[in-house]
Formats: C-alpha cells, structure tokens, sequence
C-alpha cells in the first residue's frame, strides 16, 4: 500500500474538497481515495481502506441455512483479527479474518469454525481478555412455545472449551430461561451478562438478566442467585450497555414506548426518578449505546424507505436539548459510539438497491461532512442486496462493516465486510 503524503498544501486541498458539492456517481461518493496534486494517495474519511480485502472489501460463501440467525455478530481481537457470528443448517458458524481481511488459517477449519449444534442459531458473540470467544445460542422451539437459550464458550482456536460450565456450555434453572441471546457482554472481569427471562402467563413475563462468572456457574452476588428480573411486562431484552463504573441499562422493547432499564453493578433494580416507575423512552430503540460520558444515544426506525433518526438521552432518560437529534439518510440496524464520542450508524440504504450505509455524527449530533460525502458512505457488493448488521471501530479509528451480502443465483445470505477510513 502506498504511504500517504503529509504535504501541507495536500491537506489543504482536501479542505477545500470536502466543502464542494460532491455528484453521487464522483469517486468521493463511492468511496474511493484521493489523489493529491503532489501524487501519493490521501485517504479520505469514509474511503474504502485498500489494504483490506479486495478493495476495502471481503465476501465469504456461506452454505445454505435453515436456521435461525444470520450474520449479525461480530467481535474485534485485540490483536486486529475479525469474528464474525452466524449459523448454517450445521448450527453456529464462526469466521476468523487476519487484520487484512484474509481468512485466519489457525482458526476453526481454514478459518471457519462449524460448532455442530443441529437447529441451534447463534444471537451473539463477545471476547474474553484471554482470546476465548463466548457465543450466545438459540435452541428450537420448545413445546411450551419459547426458545431456549444458552452460553458456550471456545478456545481461541475454535474449540469449544469443555472447562466452562458444563462441558462448554452455561445455562439457567427452569423455570427461568435465558432470553433471545441479542444482548451479551462480557465484563472487565470476566463476567458474563445476558438477558433472561421468567415465563408467565403469555405474553406477561418477568424480563431481566442472568450474570455468570468467568467459570460458567451463576455469579451468586449478582441480584437473586445470579439473576435479576422485574415482574410482569410484556416486553424482552434487545439491548445491553455496560457503564464504565459497572453499572449496567437494558433496552427493554415493548413496541411503544420502551424502556431503558437501570441497574447496579450487583443487579439492582435502579427506579427512575422521581416517579420510581420504569423511564419512558419514545419511540422505542432498535439499538443503543453510550458514550464516553455515559448519555445514551439510540437509533429508530420509521421504515426502510424513510430511514429514522437518532436521539440522545440523561442517565434517567430525559432527552438531551443540546443534541441535535439527527434524521438517517439509511434504515439502521446498528450503532457505535468512538472513545472520541462520535456516532456512526449503519444498516442499508433507503430505496432502489440496498447497500452497505455507514453515517457519522459529531458527538452532539450534528452530521459530519467530512466522512465519505455529507457524512455518508455507501458500499455496493456485487450482489443486489448487502446489509450491515454490526459496526467495529479499530485503535487505529478504521471502521469495519460486518454484515451479509444476498445472492440471488443460490439464494443465499454470504458474510460480506468492508473497511473505512475513520476520523
């Protein structure tokens, strides 16, 4: 790869660049690196990273499925490799990428791990300090109507590793069920929460979450033997953020409104001020986060033709007047705060053909027009249909879309990637 010019006359043009009006069909909107009078290549913010893939992009084929799931997790190593989570008609499939974007041979089988777990999906994934990979799975319907969840963690190999709970695989007591498996994170310390529920008379449950140690067994501290719930909603957990002082806020999404729940590190129910209820959010989130100084920022949908709009929140949900609530030029699916504050949000494009969308915000929500052009960047695959399920920001600020790419011709979802030039 190139290395890029530092002249001071480059950066200035590229100023100047940025404050033009750019055509949709112009290098810039799709993409692609500037060229500097002086010669080298400057990376424009949004550009697609060339060292990456095939031109800032990877496609893997993914076998057809039946099961539940799709490529919609991914967790990003510490030392730059790529998991990316999802499932065939075999059960959970796990990929591992090199920080180049090329598959990591001492993963799995060539890079592709297959957990042989029939008529399992996997919901989620998340990464231990120590390199092992903890997987969220979803078993087929039981009789009673509800699915079952679980925990299993692997080796940093792809193997499942048989000293975690019972024989790789961690669970609650019935009654109480772990949830759908979308909201998993895995603590500074190792531990491991994830949503849970109790059935009740349906569709009314107890909803709340389930917190193991590092060893696969129910962490005995955390609110009732290692799970905490709040009665009667109709309700379940979409969402998971960990404060940086342990404090942890669940999305509890009931359609309209919903909810952002509070609580303490050792999983007690933290009632809202002052009227002590659950805090109302409106409209519901699809996806939330925090950022660095823990306001809560959330992306909702209108529709896949209209887009959405982000807004941001207090600790105790009273909306922020010093945001700007910005409109989505794309239907998202996923949002992520930087260490700088900054907000990227991506899914598809809205209308005609659906294309990787990634759009960045300042951190008090204004559009930054300096990414890709007027603060969005769009990526087509040469498929009709590519979707970015999760976003992943790496130290060095590049931007990594993970998400699925349809192909018509076999009918199938194949992972698709692509990497951006960040701030």
């Amino acid at each position: 790869m190139e290395k890029y010019g530092k002249l001071a006359f480059s950066l200035v043009a590229l100023a100047s660049v940025m404050h033009m009006s750019v055509p949709s069909d112009s290098a810039l909107a799709a993409g692609l690196p500037l060229r500097s009078a002086a010669g080298p290549t400057t990376p424009h913010r949004g550009a697609l990273d060339p060292s990456f893939g095939n031109a800032g992009r990877v496609v893997t084929k993914s076998p057809p499925s039946t099961c539940s799931g799709s490529t919609e997790a991914a967790a990003l190593q510490s030392d730059g490799k790529i998991i990316v989570a999802g499932c065939s008609s075999q059960g959970p499939r796990l990929i591992r990428y090199l920080s180049d974007g090329l598959l990591d041979p001492s993963f799995g089988t060539g890079g592709i791990d297959q957990v042989h777990l029939p008529n399992t999906g996997l919901n989620a994934v998340a990464l231990q300090s120590d390199g092992k990979v903890v997987i969220a799975i979803e078993t087929a319907l039981q009789s009673g109507g509800f699915a079952t969840s679980g925990v299993a963690r692997l080796t940093s190999n792809g193997s499942l590793d048989k000293t975690f709970g019972n024989g790789g695989f961690a669970n609650v007591q019935s009654p109480l069920q772990l949830g759908m498996g979308h909201s998993l994170v895995v603590q500074s310390d190792g531990r491991i929460v994830i949503d849970a529920f109790r059935p009740g008379n349906a569709p009314i449950e107890d909803i709340g979450l389930a917190r193991f140690l590092a060893s696969g067994t129910l962490d005995s501290t955390f609110g009732h033997n290692g799970v905490t719930l709040i009665p009667n909603l109709f309700a379940s957990v979409s969402g998971l953020a960990v404060a940086q002082d342990g404090t942890l806020d669940a999305l509890i999404n009931s359609g309209f409104p919903g909810y952002a729940v509070h609580f303490s590190a050792s999983g007690t129910f933290i009632e809202a001020p002052p009227s002590g209820n659950l805090a109302v959010i409106t409209p519901a989130f699809n996806r939330m986060t925090f950022q660095p100084d823990a306001k809560i920022i959330g992306a909702s949908l209108i529709s896949r033709s209209s887009g959405g709009f982000v807004e941001r929140f207090t600790r105790y949900n009273s909306t922020d007047p010093t945001f700007q609530t910005p409109f989505l030029s794309s239907y998202a699916f996923t949002l992520i705060a930087e260490p700088s504050g900054g907000i990227l949000v991506a899914g598809e494009s809205t209308g005609g053909t659906q294309r990787f969308a990634v759009q960045r915000f300042n951190p008090n929500g204004s559009a930054d027009a300096g990414f890709g052009s007027g603060g969005i960047v769009e990526t087509t695959f040469a498929t009709r249909s590519a979707i970015v399920a999760q976003l992943l920001v790496q130290p060095d600020g590049k931007i990594v879309a993970v998400g699925s790419a349809f192909d018509s011709s076999t009918g199938t979802s194949n992972v698709a990637l692509a990497r951006y030039f960040g701030p």
